[in-house]
């Protein structure tokens, strides 16, 4: 009804739905009709839209279900002019798949930066393995802690959990860390419906 009054987000939110499989089976129909509504809603100035868009070219989400990065990339950055964070997550991932991990280490920290707890993780991991930036971990050890304190709602929680399985289960001489088994197991208990924490917390335990 909403969309029926040309409402931007109505239109995004109903392709979302249908590309998501929350309506229909992602038939090629289902997609033609998506591809409609993230139009109308771009023309209506959905940045939203705009990213969604990208990620139809990215995963073949297309008319004939070919893959165009090039394109993915263009309705990433339109949206990314706008500070849409989910647009630098995006560009981040076309570019870690294109091995240009400085140019996706970049996207993901200008979302880190903006506290968005998926990317904070992946700028942790950066920084922990040296991948598209130098080996530092207390920026990495940060970043997890920033991630881990997203609202439950948009929490990533392999913050926690690498958090608990890089730093609190091994311990960091170089950040002054000690060991600790039953701060490890209060903070994977958290998140104790995240299966990997449910997993670690079974090694832990034997």
């Amino acid at each position: 009804m909403a969309a029926s009054y040309n409402h931007p987000t109505s239109y995004w939110m109903l392709a979302h739905m249908i590309l998501n499989q929350k309506i229909g089976s992602l038939t090629d129909s289902d997609i033609e009709i998506a591809n409609k509504y993230l139009d109308k809603a771009i023309e209506l100035n959905s940045i939203s839209a705009l990213n969604t868009k990208g990620l139809c070219y990215l995963n073949g989400w297309t008319k004939n279900k070919k893959k165009n990065i090039d394109k993915a990339i263009s309705y990433f950055n339109k949206a990314a002019k706008s500070n849409y964070i989910y647009a630098y997550n995006n560009l981040g991932r076309v570019y870690e798949m294109k091995k240009d991990y400085k140019k996706a280490f970049d996207y993901f920290l200008h979302s880190a930066n903006e506290e968005e707890s998926w990317a904070c993780n992946k700028v942790a991991l950066c920084y922990y393995n040296g991948i598209g930036t130098e080996k530092d971990l207390e920026k990495s050890f940060y970043y997890f802690n920033l991630g881990a304190s997203a609202p439950i709602k948009t929490r990533n929680n392999w913050n926690i959990y690498n958090l608990v399985n890089l730093f609190y289960l091994k311990g960091s001489a170089i950040l002054g860390i000690e060991k600790d088994v039953e701060k490890s197991i209060s903070k994977l208990e958290s998140i104790k419906d995240f299966e990997p924490a449910q997993e670690l917390l079974k090694k832990i335990k034997k």
